[in-house]
Parts: structure tokens; sequence; C-alpha cells
């Protein structure tokens, strides 16, 4: 089978921080091949970007990349540019919701992933941001993927995030979130 995912959403998913350039994407994409799996992985993460800048390029950026293949997934993840940037829950849930029913629309596998926890004063809307998404999904009966509750090393993570630029980890952090993504 012919599988052919796009990865769509902000730094995190574009690997920020990992001197390997993998990020999570790439490495469930060698961790694949690996074995033997016939996947293609996109990797759109494009840093800096909110729920609605995902939303605005999304499906032009995965329909050119997903005409073939016997299989096709898109898995959104963002929401930490929102919360920096001071955007609501509720306005990221209505670009979600558009990206959900495009991609419902075209038959495509789904998959959502929150924001990573964060500390401090991003803490509250973070986990506002999260149960909003966790919302959407269930009402729409699409898979979501809480990054909080399935990566179990994020004291690891904030130290490699504070060793770098103070919000993205490295690359052994992107390899538990990797390694938990394909568990789950």
């Amino acid at each position: 089978m012919d599988l052919r995912a796009c990865f769509l959403g902000d730094s995190y998913v574009l690997g920020q921080g990992d001197v390997t350039g993998l990020g999570w994407p790439g490495r469930l994409l060698t961790s694949a091949l690996a074995q033997g799996l016939d996947l293609t992985v996109y990797n759109l993460g494009v840093r800096g970007e909110t729920a609605a800048q995902v939303a605005t390029r999304g499906a032009n950026e995965c329909r050119a990349r997903l005409r073939a293949g016997d299989k096709k997934a898109v898995v959104l993840a963002f929401g930490a540019n929102d919360i920096s940037q001071g955007v609501s829950a509720e306005a990221a849930m209505v670009s979600l919701e558009s990206l959900i029913a495009w991609s419902e629309r075209q038959r495509f596998w789904t998959f959502v992933v929150s924001p990573p926890p964060m500390t401090g004063a991003k803490a509250e809307a973070c986990a506002a941001m999260t149960k909003a998404m966790a919302q959407v999904c269930a009402k729409r009966n699409i898979a979501f993927f809480e990054l909080g509750a399935e990566v179990a090393d994020w004291d690891g993570w904030w130290a490699e995030a504070q060793a770098g630029d103070g919000a993205h980890p490295g690359a052994a952090s992107y390899e538990r979130l990797a390694s938990a993504f394909a568990a789950w």
C-alpha cells in the first residue's frame, strides 16, 4: 500500500531546533521505511504560522502532493503560535474546522496533534487550546493526539528548548515525539 501523508503546521512540525533536520515527521518516515512500509511524508511546517495561516495554504499545498497513492493522510499540528500571538482558541478552531472539513471532503485520513504543553503565563491558554481541539475532534470523530498526555519526558523537552532558542527542543525530544505518535 502506497501511503502519502502531509504534515501541516508550524515550527514544531518543521522540527525547528533539530540539528538533524528531520523533526518528528522525518523520524516517522525513516522508521516506516526501515520497516519496509511504502510511505511518503511531506513536511509542510512553517515557522511562526497560526492556525489561520495554515488553513489558508493547507488545501493547495496538500492537493499538489496527494494526487497519487493508494491512501492519503493529513496530520494537522499547530496552536503554539496562536497562543503566543494572543489568538483565542475559538478563533483557531474555526481554522481547524475548515481544514478538517476540507480533508473529509477529500476522503483523507485526518489526524490532529495538540501544541506542546507550555509553562508560565501561556500554560492556561495552551490547556484551553488543547481542550478546544479535543472537543472539535470528538465532535467530528477525528483522531486527536494530545502531546501533553502522550509524550513522557517534558523535562527533557524543555531543557533542550532552554539550551536552544527557548521554545523548540532538540533532536532527542523530536525522537520521543515521533515514537509516541507511532505507538499511538
